[in-house]
């Protein structure tokens, strides 16, 4: 299986570039959120973490999309 994760920080920003690349990489489920990196409240990005497991690809467009250093 393949999961993918698009995110953007602010609402005004668009994800759509993400989430074409995401479904170009046939990912099999794509999960998206809009939440500053710097904070700690990802739900949707926490929901991934508990579901890896071996057998399952997680794809990010870009690895800035797990959100900043040292934040989380």
């Amino acid at each position: 299986m393949r999961i993918g994760y698009a995110r953007v920080s602010k609402e005004e920003q668009k994800e759509q570039l993400q989430l074409d690349a995401l479904n170009k990489y046939a990912c099999d489920k794509i999960y998206q959120e809009k939440v500053s990196g710097a904070s700690k409240l990802r739900p949707e990005f926490e929901h991934i973490k508990e579901m890896i497991r071996k057998g399952i690809e997680l794809v990010i467009w870009n690895i800035d999309g797990t959100g900043r250093p040292g934040a989380g």
